[in-house]
């Protein structure tokens, strides 16, 4: 009888015990594979920015090298509106990223653009900014005036020899890049990629 009774008061120490390391076991090893799954998450996510990030790359400098070859392109050079529209034109048709491409001169008149009517550019920003800095430059995103759709802008200065003769301009179609980030998602997954500016 006693030895019944010392069993039935060790059992259930026991049975705590085993159930106890039980659990203990299962949060550990749920721990670990929750760790795991979070790295691979984080490690197939990075992987994917990266890739994204080519692409933004590979887009930007296309359209730089775009925007800087024609800075430099004798007939742009002559600020002749008849001369160069009909290359503006052509470059927007062959290009379906480039929303708008214009010239002006140093006092901030457009010679030539792609589209629409010339106008008076001496007081917008980048005009100002590219006058004074003499640098080319990309532009923050912002709502287009025309379309009313997210683009960015590239200006260069244009020098004939040493001298600044005026601001070459391109529009970029941002929904155009987003639908190169888009192959990147995996819907069914719940994946989504997508391009965010420095505002937000």
């Amino acid at each position: 009888m006693k030895k019944k009774s010392i069993f039935r008061q060790l059992l259930f120490p026991i049975i705590a015990i085993v159930c106890a390391l039980a659990v203990c076991l299962t949060g550990i090893t749920v721990v670990i594979f929750m760790k795991a799954y979070e790295d691979e998450i984080y490690s197939r996510g990075r992987d994917k920015s990266l890739l994204v990030a080519g692409d933004i790359s590979t887009f930007l400098d296309g359209a730089y090298g775009v925007t800087e070859e024609l800075s430099v392109n004798p007939s742009i050079l002559t600020m002749k509106t008849d001369v160069q529209t009909p290359i503006l034109e052509d470059c927007v048709k062959r290009n379906s990223y480039l929303e708008l491409l214009y010239v002006q001169g140093t006092d901030g008149m457009q010679t030539g653009r792609s589209s629409g009517e010339l106008a008076d550019r001496s007081t917008r920003w980048w005009f100002v900014q590219t006058m004074e800095e003499q640098k080319a430059f990309i532009s923050k995103s912002y709502y287009s005036v025309n379309t009313g759709m997210p683009c960015a802008s590239i200006f260069f200065p244009m020098y004939r020899t040493d001298e600044l003769v005026g601001i070459f301009a391109v529009d970029l179609k941002l929904d155009y890049l987003q639908s190169l980030i888009e192959k990147f998602s995996d819907m069914e997954n719940g994946e989504y990629s997508f391009v965010i500016d420095g505002e937000g």
